[in-house]
């Protein structure tokens, strides 16, 4: 599977993609962890660590990005490319996506719901 952009395309394997999928699946976990700490820092007077943890977990989103960058012709042909994998494989990769997806829609949940927090 070719990915990437155009100044850089290059091949994605099958297990390359789970290796990729299973790291995005630990940094959102990671990021589930960063928010639990985060909540009570927001109203104490900790500063330093609410912004200490804010930029681990900036650091974080940003891997996430950067993996999807890889990954977006494997999710433009996601059916395709489950075809080429081993019913293990196939297995492993579904449970990944839809764990990380299940995994980012409760931080953005969450982070809107500390937003509306902050901003009264």
């Amino acid at each position: 599977m070719v990915v990437g952009s155009e100044n850089e395309r290059r091949e994605v394997a099958g297990d390359q993609a789970i290796t990729l999928l299973r790291e995005q699946d630990g940094l959102c976990e990671r990021l589930e962890h960063l928010q639990r700490v985060q909540r009570p820092l927001m109203s104490g007077q900790d500063v330093c660590r609410l912004l200490s943890g804010l930029e681990d977990r900036q650091r974080l989103t940003d891997r996430i990005v950067q993996i999807g960058h890889v990954l977006a012709a494997v999710r433009q042909s996601w059916l395709s490319f489950r075809e080429t994998l081993s019913g293990a494989d196939r297995a492993e990769a579904d449970a990944l996506v839809t764990r990380t997806n299940d995994r980012l829609g409760r931080l953005m949940e969450s982070d809107a719901r500390d937003m509306e927090l902050l901003s009264r």
